[in-house]
């Protein structure tokens, strides 16, 4: 049987992942772009350019992860609605929402997986 509260609880968290990744992306540049202003000290080891350019870095790097698992569990949500692969999207939500549980977007992916397993033994 198919899972459509599950779905929508881990399509939620996805959905949260999704605008999270922008911000830190919209933040990072934001931020490197007002260190490159700050006019540089004379005896700084490293240049404002360089800790802009690690701050870029940095932030792309985790937006990247972020979104990576938004689209995890936007696949997982996808699986969720079919009767066959019911199991499969609901484990792959439980997984990505243990590894996330630390935010809000990690406990709607749990508690979207864990209902979604429920629904599937029906």
């Amino acid at each position: 049987m198919k899972s459509d509260n599950g779905a929508m609880l881990t399509k939620i968290a996805a959905i949260i992942n999704f605008v999270v990744s922008g911000i830190i992306l919209l933040a990072g540049i934001i931020f490197s772009l007002v260190i490159g202003y700050i006019p540089e000290a004379n005896n700084s080891e490293l240049s404002n350019q360089v800790v802009s350019f690690i701050i870029i870095a940095l932030a792309v790097l985790i937006s990247f992860i972020i979104f990576l698992l938004g689209w995890l569990l936007l696949s997982a949500s996808r699986k969720m609605r079919d009767k066959k692969t019911v199991k499969n999207g609901a484990i792959w939500a439980i997984v990505i929402g243990a590894i996330t549980l630390g935010n809000v977007s990690g406990i709607f992916a749990l508690i979207g997986g864990i209902l979604a397993l429920v629904d599937a033994d029906k």
